[in-house]
């Protein structure tokens, strides 16, 4: 009998990527391959994929400064700038 490994589905939350990475869309099988590049440059990328179940909780938290959500974001918002 094969076990089927779940990946739960994940929404980003961080600041979208003209034509890469919308936020909040919706990725149903893992983080997309298409953003390794970006996510090896900018690590703050890959800890905005968000269990959807912690969607709510985690747009509450990018709202408060200086929470560790609202201080990757601004990461993001640095390196698209000097990208």
């Amino acid at each position: 009998m094969s076990k089927k490994k779940n990946i739960e589905t994940l929404v980003y939350c961080g600041p979208s990527f003209a034509g890469r990475l919308q936020q909040f869309s919706i990725y149903k099988n893992g983080i997309p391959p298409y953003i390794d590049k970006e996510m090896e440059k900018c690590p703050s990328i890959s800890k905005l994929f968000v269990p959807i179940s912690k969607l709510a909780i985690t747009r509450e938290k990018l709202r408060n400064q200086g929470s560790k959500e609202n201080q990757l974001y601004q990461n993001i918002l640095k390196f698209q700038k000097e990208g």
